[in-house]
């Protein structure tokens, strides 16, 4: 039974804002062999590899326990993914250039899983940014995956109150014909059983309940339990039970919400922030929410996802943490708490989790995290020789910030020569010193993160120790250097790099 515990469906829904003309295309292809299901999840903007150089691919995923959990940016698995067992790459597609032989090969972002499991059961997100961190469009793939013959969609319930809410509890017939029960467990633990035997309990839930079984002619049963009129206190958990008759009884599980506010945190690819580097996040609610925002209290907590510590940063209007490292702005109508880190390091890593709590009872109303891991910067530097001896370029690169386009907003990479113990500042992010004559130049790219210092016609005053320096604007701090030594005697210079 090739099937038993794995049976996909598939739903595409794309989001795309007014900011971007460009439209996301998301698909999924399953190989199947034997008791195995790998899937091959492709996304793409219909662009070739010259739009991803300022633009940014993601995958994510949600799960039954409505937590997303960040799987690929661009190229590269984050460490969640890896830990998932997650595969990421990229493929080209030449026949979608829509026969322009001028345009560039469609390419396509590919996230793999060598075998889905029931906890892929959830929502695969792509999503496509630019480099100034604004979403600019995503599609999202639900995935149905079957635990032992069940499974429930929607994979999370969410309603609105006085609405019906339709929940499957889908039967793989190849596993067991028996009939199900449905449970409703609420927010305070209390349980009821609504199906049993593939029937309403008793007929006292008419009123409340409607149920139906329905066959589509393969070995899928869908029992479709119908919510009337929902209410608050309908929240928690239906549970949708099936004897085997040779593993016993299994089951499977999806949660409920009724009028739940939602909060969201953006930017949502922000995963690896550069050393030292300004990081800012927003957490807001809903636009149909904002009052909830206004009347209780959002909370920003780091979770350190090694030691389980939680610290909490900000609630009620207050900053609880003292460093001096947390900067906390509130939007002008109250449904928003910004969040800035000035200088993250290693100890800033974990989840940044924003809570909105109800301001009477403390209880949680909605929540919503990023994580967040920190890319060490370094620096390398080598020397490039132009018509020797006469014309020499000095080339520094910086490695670790290329998603943030703002990291010289806050840092400097400059160039400084020290010679006979005397250090002279010849260039900072590209304004070379006014006091250097003519053969001196130089080149910045704070896009591309290099700076390339020329000297023409070299001489012997030029000799010395070349040091690019990358340091904070705010505190003078030197966060990496590298030295480019340029002596001789005569006719003959020579290079040496010292880290």
């Amino acid at each position: 039974m090739a099937w038993k515990n794995l049976v996909i469906f598939i739903i595409s829904t794309q989001i795309l804002t007014s900011q971007c003309l460009v439209k996301l295309k998301a698909d999924v292809i399953y190989i199947q062999n034997e008791n195995i299901t790998s899937a091959i999840f492709r996304c793409s903007a219909g662009q070739g590899h010259m739009f991803y150089l300022n633009h940014i691919i993601t995958w994510s995923k949600i799960g039954r326990d409505g937590q997303e959990v960040y799987l690929s940016l661009n190229w590269d698995i984050v460490p969640e993914g890896k830990k998932l067992e997650y595969a990421v790459s990229s493929q080209v597609y030449t026949e979608t250039t829509s026969g322009n032989p001028d345009a560039s090969p469609e390419m396509y972002f590919v996230l793999g899983k060598h075998e889905l499991t029931p906890e892929d059961h959830g929502e695969f997100i792509c999503r496509l940014h630019d480099f100034e961190r604004n979403l600019l469009a995503e599609e999202s793939i639900p995935i149905i995956v079957f635990d032992d013959g069940l499974a429930i969609s929607p994979y999370k319930i969410e309603g609105d109150v006085g609405k019906d809410i339709a929940i499957n509890c889908m039967q793989n017939t190849s596993v067991s014909n028996n009939t199900v029960d449905i449970h409703h467990v609420t927010t305070t633990g209390g349980s009821s059983k609504i199906i049993e035997n593939g029937v309403l309990n008793n007929s006292s839930l008419v009123q409340k309940y409607d149920f139906m079984t329905r066959s589509n002619g393969d070995s899928i049963v869908h029992n479709i339990l119908t919510l009337k009129g929902a209410k608050q206190e309908d929240g928690g958990y239906y549970v949708c039970e099936m004897n085997t008759g040779t593993t016993g009884i299994v089951s499977t599980n999806a949660s409920i919400t009724i009028g739940a506010p939602k909060l969201k945190v953006s930017p949502l690819y922000y995963l690896q922030v550069p050393s030292d580097s300004v990081a800012n996040f927003k957490c807001e609610c809903d636009v149909m929410d904002t009052a909830a925002c206004i009347n209780n209290n959002i909370v920003w907590s780091l979770v350190n996802t090694t030691s389980g510590m939680t610290k909490h940063i900000y609630k009620g209007g207050k900053l609880l943490d003292t460093s001096g490292l947390y900067e906390a702005t509130v939007g002008h109508n109250k449904s928003s708490v910004n969040l800035t880190i000035n200088g993250v390091n290693s100890n800033e890593e974990g989840d940044y989790v924003c809570t909105l709590e109800d301001k009477t009872t403390g209880n949680q109303l909605a929540t919503a995290s990023i994580p967040v891991t920190i890319i060490p910067v370094s620096l390398g530097a080598m020397s490039l020789i132009d018509d020797f001896p006469a014309n020499i370029r000095f080339l520094c690169t910086l490695s670790g910030a290329m998603w943030d386009s703002h990291y010289f907003d806050d840092h400097e990479l400059s160039w400084v020569r020290v010679k006979d113990g005397i250090t002279v500042q010849l260039a900072s992010n590209g304004i070379l010193n006014k006091s250097l004559d003519a053969r001196y130049s130089v080149i910045f790219d704070g896009r591309r993160y290099y700076s390339v210092l020329a000297i023409s016609a070299v001489t012997l005053s030029d000799y010395g120790d070349y040091k690019c320096v990358l340091s904070n604007k705010h505190t003078g701090n030197v966060l990496s250097e590298q030295v480019l030594k340029m002596y001789g005697e005569g006719n003959i210079t020579l290079f040496s790099t010292v880290s």
